[in-house]
């Protein structure tokens, strides 16, 4: 038996290199699209989550700019403390007028919509079934 507290760890992460399970951060030298400047190497960006390709739009980054000059870099807190942009109230009633919803919330990532509406929606007493087309944060 080994005295080493660690081993359980280093056993876990030994059999998560063993499948090719095992990531780490790499560094983009491109701005965002289909292809992409990874570490040198040009590739085909299979792994982004930008599905309409957005993110690299020169008419979108104008926007940005824009917006930015507008609006500041960021929130500076949780909305329900700081308050939020009337820009994001304007996005979320339009997003409730497109889905013919009563209201809408926005969400800065998968991970932050699952958490808020997981935990708006489900008790203690509730079972959520799931397979494997799921957020990668569940």
């Amino acid at each position: 038996m080994s005295t080493d507290p660690y081993a359980w760890l280093k056993l876990s992460l030994a059999t998560i290199e063993k499948a090719n399970w095992y990531r780490s951060v790499q560094t983009l030298q491109s701005i965002p699209g289909a292809v992409v400047q990874l570490e040198g190497r040009e590739v085909i960006n299979f792994a982004s989550n930008d599905y309409l390709g957005l993110a690299g739009s020169p008419p979108l980054i104008a926007a940005a700019v824009t917006a930015t000059k507008d609006y500041g870099t960021g929130s500076t807190g949780s909305r329900l403390l700081t308050g939020h942009r009337e820009l994001h109230r304007h996005l979320e009633n339009a997003i409730a007028s497109l889905k013919q919803t009563e209201d809408a919330i926005v969400y800065s990532s998968g991970y932050l919509a699952n958490i808020g509406t997981i935990a708006a929606l489900v008790g203690k007493r509730d079972l959520i079934l799931g397979d494997q087309y799921n957020h990668s944060s569940l």
